[in-house]
């Protein structure tokens, strides 16, 4: 009696997708995202953090997923890499992940989301964490690849003052 009450219930099923426009229609393939161009920012910060204080208009590709970065992101790109300041390392760890990848326009804004928050720049979300009112001074020499707030907003067409 289940087995032809099962049967009923399976037949009755498929019966109604066959009445539902596009069900029996083969499946199209996913169409590929077309990669990001052009300047991409890019905050290597958890989520968390991220959602926290941004840059305006960047991305978040945290430190561990990186490698997302190959299939998101053009490798004609310019790509800039932040974190939280002067004190995190991430941006440059990144950046050189980023340069080992084949990325050849790679650049770490090492002042990171306090840097530009501090500045005044344009940011997302409620930037409610501490660390953002942190003066941390720079090394005295800049790191390779590194890139200032004030060029970071002159390549975003950012007035800087």
């Amino acid at each position: 009696m289940k087995q032809i009450f099962l049967c009923s219930a399976l037949c009755s099923a498929l019966a109604s997708c066959l009445l539902l426009p596009g069900c029996c229609e083969p499946s199209k393939p996913a169409v590929p995202k077309e990669k990001m161009k052009g300047l991409v920012v890019i905050n290597v910060l958890d989520k968390d953090m991220h959602d926290d204080c941004r840059i305006k208009g960047s991305i978040n590709i945290p430190l561990e997923e990186l490698e997302r970065a190959k299939a998101e992101i053009d490798p004609s790109a310019e790509i800039v890499v932040y974190c939280s300041n002067y004190m995190c390392t991430a941006s440059d760890y990144a950046r050189k992940q980023l340069l080992e990848m084949g990325f050849a326009n790679v650049h770490a804004y090492e002042a990171g989301i306090a840097g530009w928050y501090q500045a005044k720049k344009p940011v997302e979300g409620p930037c409610k964490e501490a660390y953002l009112g942190m003066q941390v001074a720079p090394p005295e020499k800049p790191a390779v690849g590194e890139i200032s707030t004030q060029e970071l907003a002159e390549k975003m067409a950012i007035a800087t003052e």
